[in-house]
């Protein structure tokens, strides 16, 4: 059996440099979320988007994914700019915009979000449309913070949020810009995944196959063992 050896570490060895591969593209699981408790908080005017003294509902979320532990009422303020040209392109209208959200209770910061390359989308004249952004795509860049008294784990990133906007009128082009509207807004934010990427990163399947071959020769072995 001495001669089997050899197979048997090269397979051992194969699978633990597979292993970082599962690391590549990380996914993201939402930590947080809000939605807007008044209509139209959210003005687009000449490439600026803000929102100042907004009210909206937080939710933290719990379990191994939970990060914040503050859910109740907030207060908001967004302050973004346009950061390209308004362009309608293959039936979608888009601008990039870079800017800062930022969720109090009271007198401490709930959650802040400094984000830039993020995008608004949506069809022409939908009152439906979304702004989004993800660190694992070329360009987006989002930093979150909070205040230490909510925080329970890291933000490790990647990093991606999501923004749903009800907004009036419908989405069209002024130009360079979005045409003017308001909006009220829902969303989530995202980070890695279980307690900032606590959780132990799973073999690629070619790993797997490598340690379940790695154990069926074990098994002959012993087998081979016993009817000498």
């Amino acid at each position: 059996m001495k001669r089997n050896l050899p197979a048997i570490t090269k397979l051992a060895s194969l699978a633990l440099l597979l292993a970082p591969c599962a690391a590549a593209n990380a996914a993201t699981v939402i930590f947080a979320s809000f939605s807007d408790t008044n209509a139209n908080q959210w003005v687009y005017s000449g490439g600026s988007l803000t929102a100042t003294n907004g009210t909206a509902g937080f939710t933290s979320f719990g379990g191994l994914n939970q990060i914040l532990n503050y859910t109740g009422p907030v207060t908001y303020t967004v302050n973004a700019a346009a950061s390209g040209v308004a362009t309608l392109s293959g039936g979608f209208i888009t601008q990039q915009i870079d800017g800062q959200i930022t969720f109090k209770n009271g007198g401490t910061t709930v959650l802040d979000i400094i984000f830039q390359g993020a995008l608004i989308s949506g069809t022409p004249n939908s009152n439906s449309t979304g702004i989004t952004a993800d660190t694992q795509i070329g360009g987006n860049v989002i930093s979150y913070s909070t205040d230490g008294i909510y925080q329970v784990a890291p933000f490790v990133g990647p990093f991606s949020f999501s923004i749903a906007l009800t907004q009036t009128p419908g989405l069209g082009l002024n130009g360079s810009n979005l045409a003017d509207f308001t909006a009220t807004a829902s969303g989530s934010f995202s980070t890695n995944t279980e307690r900032g990427g606590s959780s132990p990163t799973p073999l690629p399947p070619a790993a797997l196959g490598g340690f379940g071959l790695l154990a069926g020769l074990t098994g002959v072995r012993r087998l081979r063992r016993k009817s000498a």
